[in-house]
Order: C-alpha cells, then structure tokens, then sequence
C-alpha cells in the first residue's frame, strides 16, 4: 500500500478496474527510474493502520471484515532501503463462517534500485503454507529474477522494469513535477508469475488543507510534508482493466495516509493509528 507507498503488498486481489494502457496528453509520464529524484529522501518509519469494511458488493459473502497492516521502512540513500510488511485480516459472514488472513512481505533494494531481495509468507492456522523468497536485478539486457522458494526458476522481465522503492521514488517525483499520470511495469516478488504488473497511478491536485487527524499524526512525528492524493491500479498486460485499486494520500517523505482499498468483493479503509520515527544513517 508504497512510508514507501501500499504499491505492492496487498496480496488480496481487488477488481475496481482503473483502465490500463490508455494514453493521456496532458501530464502523462512513463516510468524512468533514472528520473528520481535524488532529493527526495524516504523516511524510515513504523506506521500501524486499522483496516474496516466500507462497501460490500452483492457477491461477497462477508458480513464483516477487519483487520490491522503494519509497514516499516528502514535504511537510507546511501545504503538502500528494506520495507517489510505485515497484514491480519479477519473476515466473517452472518451464518457464524471465519477466514483469517495472515501475510507478511520484505523487500530490501539497494541505493541504486538496480537488485532487490524478496520474500514472502502466507501464515496459516498454525503453520507457514506458502513462501515465496528470491532476488532480481537490473542489467542492460532487462530485469534478471532468481526465485529460490517455491520452486528454483528464472526468467528474464523487460528492462524498464522497476522495484518498490525506486517506484514510490519516481511517483513522489513526478508528483513534484506536476505529472498527473504516471504508467509503469513493475516487480516486487510477491507471487512468481513470470511478468511484471503494470501500475497506472492518477495523481490528484497536491492538498492544502489542515485539521487532519492522520496528516497531523505523520507532521508531529516527522515534520511537515506536501501530499497529494494518488489512485494506482494494478494488472498485467493484455487485460482490459486492472485487477485492483489503491487509493492513498502520499506524502513528500514516502509515507501513506487514508488508504481506500478497493478488493474484488468489498471495499476496505486504512486508517493511520500510529507512526514512529526509526534511526537512519547519515551519508557522507
């Protein structure tokens, strides 16, 4: 959900459709990562988000949906960052039915964005009942990925391929820049299809207002930020939409705040409850 921006490891799989592949006129941006900016410095951070049901549709057979995410961002410039993710998801319907989902994700890049480590778990009952682990780096040729859990494989992904961070890196950029679209092919290692999801963020008029609960929460713990709001749909190539949606409200420093999920049965809010500034080292 990205605090680097929630792009990435939300693993349910929502259907609001943003349109994929179409092409704007005015303010359109393709992905480049070598056009972060290297003024924009990611604050490492531990931010706590309550999750509750806000919009249900007539095919969900969930009555209630609740949950907690917790998303931390270490590291620096100079010597890469890790983000690790945890989600708890608790779901029940009117006739006593229980799911619990349970995920966690790390990612760590390095200062360049060209390698990424991943992995990946879905925590069952009382056992681990899936790991997804690998790495992937960027060479002249395209993106290299080496999975080693579930299976060994590698394949080969296009060059303009990005990773997380250099990912919310180009977004906070181009939201500096005045772009108002932004259309991109990227990894993160959170499933081992054999492509790069396609991403597709609208990004709003930059916000002004003050009085914010969450807004305030992150300016008391990390200073005063600019923030816009931003829509990132997520699909692979070829499908007429995207496979879900993200809304946020991302800020200059990487972090999120009023987090909209919207999931293929039922549409979900993310409200900041907590933020902690963590140690970061000073480059030379």
């Amino acid at each position: 959900m990205k605090s680097a921006v929630f792009s990435s490891f939300f693993r349910l799989k929502p259907i609001y459709p943003v349109p994929l592949g179409i092409s704007l006129a005015i303010g359109f941006s393709v992905l480049n990562f070598n056009l972060a900016n290297a003024d924009v410095i990611l604050a490492p951070h531990r931010a706590v988000y309550t999750l509750n049901l806000i919009e249900n549709s007539n095919r969900s057979i969930w009555s209630s949906v609740v949950g907690r995410m917790v998303f931390e961002l270490t590291g620096s410039p100079c010597e890469g960052y890790k983000q690790q993710f945890r989600q708890l998801i608790i779901l029940s319907n009117s006739e006593g039915g229980r799911q619990v989902l349970d995920d966690f994700s790390s990612a760590t890049e390095s200062p360049d964005g060209k390698e990424l480590q991943f992995a990946s778990k879905n925590i069952g009952k009382d056992e681990i009942v899936e790991t997804i682990s690998g790495k992937a780096a960027r060479t002249d040729d395209g993106v290299i990925v080496h999975y080693s859990s579930p299976t060994r494989e590698e394949f080969r992904l296009p060059p303009q391929t990005g990773f997380p961070i250099a990912y919310t890196k180009v977004l906070i950029t181009s939201a500096l820049s005045g772009h108002k679209v932004l259309d991109s092919l990227q990894f993160d290692g959170t499933d081992n299809k054999p492509a790069p999801q396609r991403t597709f963020a609208i990004i709003g008029a930059e916000k002004t207002k003050s009085g914010d609960s969450e807004l305030d929460l992150v300016n008391k713990a990390l200073g005063k930020q600019r923030h816009w709001p931003v829509t990132i749909g997520f699909g692979y190539d070829g499908q007429p939409s995207s496979d879900y949606s993200i809304f946020q409200e991302i800020l200059e420093n990487g972090v999120a705040i009023h987090l909209i999920l919207d999931l293929k049965e039922f549409k979900l809010s993310g409200k900041l409850q907590s933020i902690t500034p963590l140690e970061s080292k000073k480059c030379n």
